[in-house]
């Protein structure tokens, strides 16, 4: 489609197709149909039909410049993540699997061969800005169970309580959201080996993992395994929304959580015992 789009805009006759609005109208009138082969221009058989969908609703009362992510050309797959911190998820094929167009796509069906996605954090063009924080929404925090996941959207951060004598030595566990709260039609097995049965009411992220750190104003993460999900039983949720602040150390992408946001967390889990 990108090669086609330029051909035209190279013709001296051309309409200059700059907003999604005339690419999408462009598209849908010259590339809907399009034979795919010299036998099929024959027979007018085994066509390739494409769809081509504008998206008009977007926000764009908060404008962020960031820097480009190397190698989209290759990519098929591109889609938003999170707003905190500002994420997309990359893949490098397409799929159309039932799985995949319900955004189940943890359950691919083609998995042997479409790798899984990649989340790749977004930073500010300007060179001497190497913190971002964007908070949309407020921190959620609660004591009730199972309602607090009912708030938690896609590429949300949100906070599990750990369980006793876990082998980190933590109160909680941090994780990005990729998929919300659901009920689970089948017994399944997570990345991580984690056995979950059918009815169960489940949520699914990718984990944070804490790092040494000398501040007294934050804890440090990175992410850790972002291309293997966890499945989370929904009641254990007890923080979403949750600041993260993305920073650029010596070439490694890091975290923060405030420290506030930390104790806040853990007068829940005093509150819930």
């Amino acid at each position: 489609m990108k090669s086609a789009l330029r051909r035209y805009q190279l013709k001296r006759d051309a309409d200059l197709l700059d907003d999604a609005h005339k690419i999408v109208e462009w598209c849908t009138k010259h590339m809907t149909l399009s034979a795919s082969t010299w036998a099929s221009r024959q027979e007018n058989s085994n066509s390739i039909f494409r769809f081509f969908w504008e998206i008009s609703n977007v926000d764009r009362t908060r404008q962020f410049t960031c820097r480009t992510v190397s190698g989209t050309q290759k990519l098929h797959s591109i889609s938003t993540f999170s707003s905190s911190p500002p994420a997309i998820r990359i893949r490098t094929l397409a799929c159309y699997c039932d799985y995949c167009m319900v955004g189940l796509d943890f359950e691919c069906a083609y998995k042997s061969h479409v790798s899984p996605w990649q989340i790749v954090t977004l930073y500010p063009d300007m060179e001497d800005d190497l913190h971002n924080e964007v908070t949309p929404n407020e921190p959620q925090f609660m004591v009730d169970y199972d309602d607090l996941t009912d708030l938690v959207d896609i590429g949300d951060v949100f906070a599990v309580i750990a369980g006793e004598d876990n082998a980190e030595g933590v109160e909680y566990y941090l994780l990005q959201c990729n998929c919300t709260k659901s009920k689970l039609l089948n017994s399944v097995i997570d990345d991580y080996g984690i056995d979950y049965s059918r009815d169960d009411m489940i949520i699914k992220g990718t984990y944070f993992v804490q790092i040494p750190s000398r501040a007294k104003r934050y804890l440090a993460f990175e992410r850790f395994h972002f291309d293997k999900t966890s499945i989370q039983f929904s009641h254990l949720v007890i923080g979403t929304k949750l600041h993260m602040t993305s920073v650029m150390l010596k070439g490694k992408e890091r975290f923060q959580l405030q420290i506030c946001d930390h104790e806040r967390l853990l007068n829940v889990i005093r509150n819930r015992c």
